[in-house]
């Protein structure tokens, strides 16, 4: 199975970082979800599984978590720490 891939995704106005496998699967979408302070990643085991099972595989970082390790800007907190409690 390829290794996770990730594209932007608008969804309601707002643009995710979903990690995606599985483009088109023939049984319909998975949705993983993650819980704080997780990110997609997490989902790294489960993804090929359920791509291998025909699925089209959607990862999406949260707003909240979503930062990579090039640090990029937190939207939601204007910080780079983007925990819960950062002073914006």
């Amino acid at each position: 199975m390829d290794p996770l891939v990730y594209e932007t995704k608008t969804v309601n106005g707002v643009d995710l970082e979903v990690a995606v496998a599985n483009p088109g699967g023939e049984r319909g979408l998975a949705l993983l979800v993650h819980g704080f302070p997780e990110l997609a990643f997490s989902w790294r085991f489960q993804i090929p599984m359920l791509a291998e099972m025909g699925y089209e595989v959607w990862a999406p970082n949260t707003r909240l978590c979503a930062v990579r390790a090039n640090r990029r800007r937190c939207p939601t907190t204007r910080s780079t720490s983007c925990s819960p409690t950062s002073p914006g």
